[in-house]
């Protein structure tokens, strides 16, 4: 029991973190105990916590350790998945849909890039399997080694991506590059 009240205060801490301040009501004193969102815009609640929850994958996010490689093995399913009933323009449709809402819900939330935002990995490498023209499992293992370490690492270009550009589309930008280098390489 004491470690399900701590993995739910952890994730009241995140939503502390990521969401806009305005939020939250000022007098709480125990996060766990009272609701945390104010009533009067029960819409614009259900938004924020839906994008919350696509940022976290659903909870792929809140994993203790390595979130980023959870989610970037969770996309390699799920294209796997989605090859068995879509066809390659269906799946290459599906990703540009992940980035384009990644990027919108990045700047709707304004955030930083804390290590239970998942989502830019999970569109990342998502990106990389569904451009593959014949994937065979030794690619897809080398791309998913290579993008790990190079989104652990940022070398020099894609690490001034994120500081420099703001209101959270860097924590896109710097995956999507990420991305793009590995599928040039690849070809």
């Amino acid at each position: 029991m004491k470690i399900f009240n701590a993995l739910k205060k952890r994730n009241y801490e995140m939503y502390l973190k990521i969401f806009p301040k305005i939020y939250f009501s000022k007098n709480t004193s125990s996060l766990l105990d009272k609701k945390v969102f104010r009533k009067k815009n029960r819409i614009e609640t259900l938004f924020y916590k839906t994008c919350y929850h696509l940022l976290v994958l659903f909870g792929i996010g809140y994993f203790p350790k390595i979130p980023g490689t959870f989610s970037s093995l969770f996309a390699i399913l799920s294209w796997r998945v989605m090859s068995f009933f879509c066809s390659d323009k269906t799946i290459s449709l599906i990703s540009l849909v992940y980035i384009l809402l990644g990027f919108f819900i990045c700047y709707i939330m304004r955030c930083e890039d804390y290590n239970c935002i998942v989502l830019d990995e999970f569109s990342g490498m998502f990106l990389i399997t569904s451009s593959f023209e014949e994937p065979n499992i030794k690619k897809i293992v080398e791309s998913f080694f290579a993008f790990r370490v190079l989104d652990i690492i940022k070398p020099f270009p894609i690490n001034l991506l994120e500081k420099k550009i703001k209101d959270g589309v860097g924590i896109m930008m710097d995956d999507l590059l990420i991305a793009l280098s590995i599928i040039l390489y690849f070809r």
